[in-house]
């Protein structure tokens, strides 16, 4: 349904039509209805995974002074540099996350602060079927790297200080590695925007790498009403 036009749009439209030509005028009207249709949703709440997160005796880590260690093969979670990342580190990750939805797919941006300075991390979507999220992924329907299936759009490098603005779409279609999804995601149940760190500062195309040389760090959460 076309939104209602009231007296003061007629009234506008009269005034701006004594200086341009009508057309014009009603194609900036119709601009405005379009932009204020397009889906979106913004959140600043994130969270930090401690799903793929141990301490020294291979615990779940509590310290936050403590170094903290990939739990399946026992690495250590270093920096760039070499230095080890305390807990208190590795949960220091703030930021927004905005999904769009546009006709190319999904827009995904990302603006955070408190990364480990110039790590390699990659992005996951996954999505989740009503009643959402459990420990056993029962309801998860869909997972893929961010963008392109090849890996080449899911990665960015933090800067020295920690913070980097980050953008990607999610077409419509299949997803890399589970499911597929529409044009706009905010159409599903729930979906997850993770960001995990790599060890080894290696991306390995579509997937994650093999098994304890990355660790999921933070992520967004989007969940329908």
């Amino acid at each position: 349904m076309k939104p209602f036009v009231n007296f003061f749009m007629i009234a506008f439209i009269t005034v701006l039509a004594s200086c341009h030509k009508l057309e014009d005028i009603f194609d900036h009207v119709k601009d405005q209805e379009d932009e204020e249709e397009t889906a979106s949703f913004t959140t600043s709440s994130i969270e930090a995974i401690h799903l793929f997160l141990a301490d020294a005796e291979g615990n779940a880590p509590t310290d936050p002074e403590a170094p903290v260690f990939e739990s399946r093969k026992g690495n250590p979670v270093l920096t760039p540099g070499g230095d080890p990342v305390t807990l208190e580190a590795f949960d220091a990750v703030k930021g927004k996350m905005k999904m769009t939805c546009t006709e190319q797919g999904t827009e995904i941006k990302l603006d955070l602060e408190g990364l480990i300075p110039f790590g390699t991390y990659s992005v996951w979507v996954l999505v989740f079927e009503e009643p959402g999220f459990d420990p056993t992924f029962a309801h998860q329907i869909g997972e893929s790297v961010a963008g392109a299936h090849d890996g080449t759009e899911g990665y960015f490098i933090a800067s020295s200080d920690g913070k980097v603005s980050y953008s990607v779409t999610v077409p419509e279609g299949d997803l890399s590695f589970l499911g597929s999804v529409t044009d706009c995601l905010l159409d599903e149940y729930e979906v997850h925007i993770v960001g995990a760190y790599h060890l080894d500062g290696h991306i390995y195309g579509g997937e994650l790498g093999p098994e304890g040389k990355a660790v999921e760090q933070f992520g967004f959460m989007y969940r329908a009403e």
